[in-house]
Formats: C-alpha cells, structure tokens, sequence
C-alpha cells in the first residue's frame, strides 16, 4: 500500500498442516486494510473448469461466483470492467477465455487464428493487465490454493500474476504440499523480478500447542 508493489509468499507443507487456515487470516487481514481479496484453489477432482483456479480467481476480479456458467452474465461483467478501464478492448477474447467462456461472435475468430503459443502467450498478458488494472483502483491480494494438483498452463499463469506484483500493488500467496512443490528454478524465472518468499509450515512446538 505504501511503496506500489508486492510480492509472492508461497506457503507450503504437509497435508492438514495448516495452510488453508494461515491463508484465511492473510485474507482477513488484508481486507481489513482495504485489499480486495480473490482466492482460487486446484482440486484433484472435477471437470477442467471445476479445478481451474485462475478461472475461479478471474471471476472473482470480474465480480462473479464461481459457478456462473451464463454466457450472457460473463458477457456483461467483462463489459462493465472494460467500459471501468478495469481491462482493454482488446482483451475480450481473451477474458472470455480464461473463464472458459467462447467469446462473442467475431472475436473467436482471432482465437482461432493463434497458434498455442500465441493464444497462451495473448492470456497471460490480458490476465496481467486485468490484475494490474484492477490493482490501481485497490490493492489486491491474491491466493491460489493446491498448485501441487496445478497442471503446466494453471502454473504458467501463476507465474504471470507473480510477474505483476514487482510493480503493482498486489501481494499472491500461494500455496503447495512439501512434496511435489511445483514452484522450480524455470518457475520463479518465468515469474520475472517478483520478490518470491517461501514459508514451511511445520508442527506447532509442545509449548505453543500448549498455550493454544
């Protein structure tokens, strides 16, 4: 809030170590400050748009639940946040898509005509567009819960919003089992200058679980 810029904190351990629980007071904490706090998790089970954090995150930022399937509703929200200059024109395909929504009429078409690289490459960017957008009107914490389920495109667009908190005022929290830790040297390369800090959550010591 002070200086503009943020960071990512990754929190990993155990299964039922706490994470989840730790998240949920980064949360509360930081809207008491006047974050706007989005959140998604990676399930292990679920159809793709069910396990797909970003989607769920990107909803949120967009001011919807996480179930809305309505075309015409995800339409609406993403012209709302273009005509707020919460995202550009040129964007909309590409919101579209990582809400797992096909785009109006005509603009599917310039989807159609990338290759992967290009179409993965054009929803990174309009992901940190939105992000850093949507961060100047509030700071924004962001959490994506279980990236040890996270297949590579869910953690190349992890990596997009960590590139985004170097100079916007956002702060990403991830989270991770120990074992599996999909956060590598490639990852934190992709995620650019971003400060990344991470916290192992162990068992509480006999005195503090004592105290508690």
């Amino acid at each position: 809030m002070r200086d503009g810029a943020g960071g990512v904190l990754h929190v990993r351990g155990e299964p039922g170590i706490g994470k989840t629980r730790l998240t949920e007071e980064f949360r509360s904490l930081a809207a008491g400050r006047g974050f706007g706090v989005h959140m998604g998790a990676v399930l292990g089970f679920g159809s793709g748009s069910e396990r797909d954090a970003v989607r769920a995150l990107v909803l949120d930022l967009l001011g919807l639940a996480p179930g809305v399937v309505d075309a015409r509703a995800v339409t609406a929200a993403i012209d709302v946040a273009i005509r707020a200059g919460l995202a550009a024109a040129q964007d909309k395909a590409a919101l579209h898509a990582l809400v797992r929504q096909a785009p109006p009429a005509g603009l599917q078409a310039i989807v159609d005509a990338m290759d992967h690289a290009g179409r993965e490459r054009m929803l990174r960017e309009a992901l940190a567009q939105f992000v850093a957008r949507s961060a100047a009107r509030a700071p924004r914490l962001l959490v994506l819960e279980d990236l040890h389920w996270a297949d590579a495109e869910t953690l190349a667009h992890a990596a997009a919003l960590a590139s985004v908190t170097s100079a916007a005022p956002v702060l990403l929290i991830t989270t991770s089992r120990s074992d599996g830790d999909p956060l590598d040297a490639a990852w934190r390369q992709a995620a650019g200058t971003s400060a990344v800090a991470t916290l192992d959550i162990g068992p509480l010591r006999w005195v503090e679980a004592s105290t508690l």
